[in-house]
C-alpha cells in the first residue's frame, strides 16, 4: 500500500525502489506479486520507461490471470497494459487489450472499473 501510495504522489522512484525490494524479497503470494508487478508497471510508465513498464505488466498479467478471486486485479493490469499501448501509439493492440479488461469488468460488474474502461478507450458503450 506504501508503495501504491508513493506511485500515486508522484514518487516514483521511491515506490520503484520499494516495489522492487517487495518482489525482490518473495515474500508476497502470487496475487500480492501480480499486485505488486501492476504498481511498479504504472510507475515505469510514468517515467515513459515503456519497455520496463511492459515487462512488468506482463509478469503482473500472467500471475494474475491465474488467480480466480482476483478478476478485478486482473482487469486492472490488462486495462493499465492497454493503456501503455495507447501512450507507445499502438491503439490496435491498446484496444484488443482494453476490450478484454472491458469484459472481465462486466463478467463482476464493476461499474467503476466498466466506466473507466469505455472512457480510457473511447468508448461510448454502455453495458
Amino acid at each position: 500500500m506504501q508503495a501504491f501510495a508513493l506511485e500515486r504522489e508522484g514518487k516514483l522512484t521511491q515506490a520503484t525502489a520499494a516495489i522492487q525490494t517487495l518482489l525482490d524479497a518473495k515474500s508476497l503470494n502470487a496475487p500480492d506479486t501480480g499486485k505488486a508487478w501492476n504498481i511498479l508497471a504504472l510507475a515505469y510508465a510514468d517515467q515513459e520507461s515503456f519497455a520496463l513498464a511492459q515487462h512488468a505488466y506482463e509478469q503482473s498479467i500472467h500471475l494474475l490471470e491465474r488467480s480466480p478471486n482476483n478478476v478485478k486485479d486482473f482487469a486492472m493490469a490488462l486495462d493499465g497494459f492497454g493503456g501503455l499501448y495507447l501512450a507507445m501509439g499502438d491503439p490496435k493492440t491498446a484496444a484488443k487489450i482494453k476490450l478484454k479488461a472491458l469484459h472481465l469488468y462486466e463478467k463482476i460488474e464493476d461499474h467503476t472499473g466498466i466506466a473507466i474502461a469505455c472512457r480510457r478507450s473511447g468508448r461510448a458503450r454502455l453495458p
